[in-house]
């Protein structure tokens, strides 16, 4: 018999008898629970890390090849990149990051050992191997009898069920259809609801269905969204409450999977009836699931306004993110204590000097402010951590709790797509490539069609140097998603970064209406002044002159301009400016097309420095 079958029939064997646990270290992993912990707390983890984790662990000290892993774990081809993605995630929750490592070893083309001593159940642990892919499927037709029963005793009853034995890692939940008369906020807060509470269930991954087309056919909704199933859910009135009934799609052959329905005994009038709802059906879609504890009690004046405040910051302009703090402050006059409405402002804030005019001086303490206030609330609020990593770096300029801050945001809430993009950026003002691409990707995966996260895995590249394959990959996201102005914006970046003068010219005229001059006129200035219309350059200089005058223009602009023009030591007095105000863009000197060998000038050295530039880390090649 092969060695895989061994570890199989080994694992068939244990997995009948009772729970176990196994130890290493000062970790802890209840098998049965699917829970990690270290002393006596617990590790947040998703599923198919902590699946990995144990195979690995129960197969020590059995070098565990990277295509025995894939075959088990990945039930669909994929790139082996994602193994890698998840190896490394385990590392980062065990902090086995040194070299030698302490917990798992790589063998380069071959897999992977874990190399630390292994107890199970308090006894020395004999090599074996991790669960099998029969083994895994066994316990989920056990899961699906339990899911059965609850529902039928709990509530309206199983409505019907198609019988699968397939995996599912990731889902998309569809928006919900509500009676047409129905307020207006409730269709988007019941499919935000529910989607947060199908993202509690341990390692399911939660992707935004946000710009699906409302006809598109699950097959194709699954490879646009890199999807194994669509949560499709309808909400009807019933006698003196609402019937919330759901179906589960597999998007490889447009299968039923699963189909329920939950009831509420009273109108959905508030956050407090949707939540229950929504939870009530997360609990049947996974029996077993451990989910956050319930939320508190929210005003359901207050939500309305916290969902208006949500969808103005979604817009990302200056009357937008103006709009959403006057929603927010008004949710938090109703409920001071409201913790999502906290984070919502904090971000509007943070978000104000790069897409308004408002001086960082201004906005943000405020987003500080809100963050720890909500932090103060829900200590493991991930947005509002993250806002506090985002202050780190682009205010304080401390880069080492930046860091720590987002990937404490991250390991809160490894679904929050927004946290592992603002992390994959700190990666690149750092230079370090392979990390930022890393997260940059891991974001994309969970919001699959958003034109922000599109255009950012080409400034992997812009801001490594490589203009050439930049180029390629904003044309992509440009075509994807042609209203997206900052992804033409940045286009003229990477022409910048060519030397091709006009191409570059021509990406920033376009940008401009939508932008406006405060982004887009320092690079313009620089792309005309090098494409020898210094009358043109100086032109759109004194328009931005003119400009400030009247609101907020980053000084790095101007620095950028003054560069542009030759004039080197008005550029170095507006990067002094630009300190001074704390000018958010600073963060971009180490890798900005028009800075970046600026670190080695004597002149602009100590500049940089001063924002933590000049001896980091990097793995620019």
């Amino acid at each position: 018999m092969s060695q895989t079958g061994d570890a199989s029939e080994a694992v068939e064997a244990r997995a009948q008898g009772a729970g176990q646990t196994l130890r290493f270290g000062p970790f802890r992993i209840d098998v049965e629970a699917r829970t990690l912990h270290r002393g006596a707390a617990r590790i947040e983890i998703q599923r198919k890390p902590l699946e990995v984790l144990i195979y690995l662990a129960e197969a020590a000290p059995r070098l565990v090849t990277r295509e025995e892993l894939l075959g088990l774990f990945w039930s669909r081809a994929v790139n082996d990149e994602a193994l890698t993605r998840c190896v490394s995630t385990i590392r980062k929750l065990l902090g086995d990051e040194g070299q030698p490592p302490e917990y798992i070893e790589t063998h380069r083309a071959q897999g992977y050992r874990f190399a630390a001593p292994v107890s199970v159940d308090g006894r020395p642990h004999a090599a074996g191997a991790g669960l099998s892919r029969r083994a895994r499927r066994n316990k989920l037709i056990v899961l699906a009898l339990a899911l059965a029963a609850l529902v039928v005793l709990s509530f309206v009853g199983f409505l019907g069920s198609g019988g699968s034995d397939r995996l599912i890692d990731r889902l998309a939940v569809l928006p919900i259809a509500v009676p047409p008369d129905s307020d207006p906020w409730l269709a988007e807060a019941l499919t935000d609801d529910l989607m947060q509470a199908v993202a509690t269930i341990e390692g399911i991954t939660v992707v935004s269905s946000r710009g699906l087309p409302a006809d598109i056919a699950p097959p194709d909704a699954g490879r646009r969204l890199g999807v194994e199933a669509l949560l499709l859910a309808r909400l009807d009135r019933v006698e003196n409450g609402s019937r919330l009934r759901a179906q589960l799609l597999g998007t490889a052959d447009s299968s039923l999977l699963w189909s329920a329905a939950v009831e509420s005994g009273e109108p959905l009038s508030g956050p407090a009836q949707i939540g229950q709802l929504s939870r009530a059906l997360a609990q049947r879609l996974r029996p077993m699931l451990q989910l956050s504890p319930p939320r508190r009690q929210v005003d359901p004046a207050a939500y309305r306004r916290y969902l208006e405040g949500r969808y103005h910051l979604a817009q990302r302009s200056a009357a937008g993110l103006e709009a959403a703090g006057v929603a927010f402050g008004a949710a938090l006059e109703r409920q001071p204590d409201y913790p999502a409405a906290l984070a919502g402002a904090a971000m509007s804030w943070l978000l104000r000097p790069l897409y308004g005019a408002t001086p960082p001086r201004d906005a943000v303490p405020s987003a500080r402010a809100y963050a720890e206030r909500a932090l103060a609330v829900e200590a493991g609020n991930s947005y509002a951590r993250a806002v506090l990593g985002v202050i780190a770096m682009q205010y304080d300029w401390d880069w080492q709790r930046a860091e720590a801050l987002l990937v404490e945001a991250v390991t809160l809430n490894p679904n929050n797509a927004t946290a592992q993009q603002w992390l994959g950026e700190y990666y690149c003002y750092r230079e370090q490539e392979s990390r930022c691409r890393e997260r940059l990707a891991m974001a994309l995966e969970l919001d699959p069609l958003s034109p922000v996260l599109s255009m950012q895995q080409a400034s992997v590249y812009l801001f490594a140097g490589k203009y050439d394959r930049a180029v390629e990959l904003y044309r992509l996201a440009i075509a994807a998603h042609p209203e997206y102005a900052l992804a033409r914006y940045s286009l003229g970046l990477a022409h910048a970064g060519l030397g091709e003068w006009e191409a570059a010219i021509d990406a920033y005229e376009s940008a401009l209406p939508s932008l406006g001059l405060a982004i887009v006129g320092g690079p313009l200035v620089y792309a005309l002044a090098s494409a020898g219309d210094t009358a043109g350059a100086r032109q759109v200089l004194a328009r931005m002159e003119s400009l400030a005058a009247d609101r907020f223009v980053p000084p790095s602009k101007f620095a950028v301009a003054w560069l542009g023009l030759g004039d080197r030591a008005r550029a170095l007095e507006s990067f002094e400016t630009a300190l001074e105000a704390r000018d958010d863009r600073l963060v971009y000197f180490a890798v900005d097309v028009h800075t970046r060998e600026l670190l080695a000038d004597p002149d602009f050295a100590g500049l940089a420095r001063r924002i933590g530039f000049g001896d980091g880390p990097t793995d620019r090649p």
